[in-house]
């Protein structure tokens, strides 16, 4: 650790890992975080309900690493009542949500917390994404549209991300500042898979963001996730996409909502998003010219993933930048 981050506290850090029947992945998983150069105040790890052999893993590690603190539901809640019981638990200045079956790579904790000590302010900080299909074998990168440099952008920049399509990070690479999660609610399990990108970037639009430009932390997509198996069913996904949007709507997100609208932050859930906004008069004020450029680019995306074979998809991966890294700034 540097004599500059010796002289300088870094914030404290509580890890948050929810675990269910993933014990193949979790000893790798707690290794890369128990392995950091700046260690977490806690790693609270919360088992729900596992059939397999996990409770003798994180056992064994929390015998040898006292930053482990084990929990364990009596019965099987799911991936968000879990990480919101980890959050109740945590003291740390900052959380970071971990899926037990991703890894967090070397100096992701002290890069963070170096940037969100020097700015306060800030509600989040991220970093470079490596996403990893599992069943495809395709990778590709999500932050780097962000540029090269590590700095800090205050809400009105980025709102201006977004609106340009810059605003491309994925919540696994991403660090909240605790006290401005709990302001707007943790995950609310009625967004369901979406809890996580609503909370993460209503707290961004609030309060700004750090950037990290390095690849910090790896999110393994397989087939049967929560999430891929929820986005798949499109009366569910609807569903969800409805209450989104209905949070938005409610009082305590008006300031949010002015944000997602002006940078047509919505358009990333393509086809089934436009047809809820359009079908209801109420929401005609997020169909802005920004939303429906972006709602156009990412509808032909997402057709273009659904037909083409994985070699062409590859090719395309590389064609609109997401296997380029930025350069240092």
């Amino acid at each position: 650790m540097s004599q500059e981050i010796q002289a300088n506290p870094l914030p404290s850090l509580s890890v948050v890992l929810p675990n269910f029947n993933h014990a193949e992945h979790l000893a790798l998983c707690l290794e890369s975080i128990l392995s950091q150069s700046v260690q977490p105040k806690e790693v609270i790890v919360i088992d729900d309900a596992s059939t397999d052999n996990s409770v003798d893993i994180i056992e064994s590690l929390a015998r040898s690493h006292p930053v482990v603190r084990f929990f364990k539901n009596e019965k099987n809640l799911g991936a968000v009542p879990s990480f919101n019981r980890g959050i109740d638990l945590a003291t740390g200045d900052f959380l970071v949500m971990v899926a037990a079956d991703d890894v967090v790579r070397p100096g992701y904790f002290e890069k963070a917390l170096g940037l969100l000590g020097q700015h306060p302010q800030a509600g989040v900080c991220a970093a470079i994404c490596e996403f990893r299909d599992m069943q495809s074998g395709l990778t590709w990168f999500l932050g780097q549209s962000m540029g090269g440099e590590a700095r800090y952008f205050a809400p009105d920049e980025v709102v201006r991300l977004a609106a340009r399509g810059k605003l491309l990070l994925a919540t696994g690479a991403m660090i909240v500042k605790r006290t401005a999660f709990l302001e707007v609610g943790k995950y609310r399990p009625d967004l369901e898979w979406h809890c996580d990108w609503f909370a993460y970037f209503s707290v961004a639009f609030r309060h700004g963001i750090c950037f990290a430009p390095e690849v910090l932390a790896e999110f393994r997509l397989y087939k049967g996730s929560y999430s891929n198996k929820g986005m798949r069913q499109p009366d569910r996904q609807r569903a969800v996409l409805r209450r989104l949007v209905e949070t938005l709507e409610q009082p305590e997100f008006r300031d949010v909502a002015e944000q997602f609208r002006q940078c047509g932050a919505l358009s990333p859930f393509g086809r089934p998003m436009f047809a809820l906004l359009a079908g209801n008069r109420r929401y005609w004020k997020y169909l802005t010219p920004t939303y429906l450029r972006a709602a156009a680019w990412w509808t032909v995306k997402y057709a273009a993933r659904r037909m083409l074979p994985d070699s062409v998809a590859g090719f395309c991966l590389r064609l609109f930048g997401y296997q380029k890294l930025p350069r240092a700034g």
